[in-house]
């Protein structure tokens, strides 16, 4: 218990810190739909992009990820974005081990986990894990 307890208090940390960027714009939405954990689909294999809109990183990857999507459009990849400091998604910290924003995890067609990755990644790294679905992403 001691463990959940610990990483609540350094995610809460994380985004206090950060809280002074709240109100920056990093420059237009970013890809993929905002959902919750709810409303999280497994019928495409997909990326999803943990964040939170205090994170600078987050925001800095706004552009690459609009354009990662705009190149996959057409491959039947799916774009998810779940926003971790909304109370309904606070228990996914626990549940998929998200340790840290931004967090890109791919699943596949059945919601089976095929990698992560944690931080700001490059766009051609982010469309090697896409390739991975089965995707061309190119």
């Amino acid at each position: 218990m001691r463990l959940k307890e610990n990483k609540l208090v350094v995610f809460v940390g994380i985004v206090t810190v950060m809280g002074i960027y709240a109100f920056l714009d990093a420059g237009g939405p970013s890809a993929g739909r905002e959902v919750t954990a709810a409303e999280l689909t497994h019928d495409l294999p997909k990326m999803v992009e943990f964040y939170t809109p205090a994170c600078p990183s987050c925001r800095a990857m706004d552009p690459t990820l609009s354009r990662i999507e705009k190149k996959c459009a057409d491959d039947r990849v799916g774009f998810d974005k779940i926003d971790l400091s909304k109370r309904e998604n606070e228990h996914l910290m626990d549940a998929l081990d998200v340790l840290a924003v931004p967090t890109f995890v791919f699943l596949d067609e059945n919601g089976k986990e095929t990698s992560r990755l944690i931080g700001k990644q490059t766009e051609e790294t982010l469309q090697k894990h896409l390739a991975s679905l089965g995707g061309r992403c190119s």
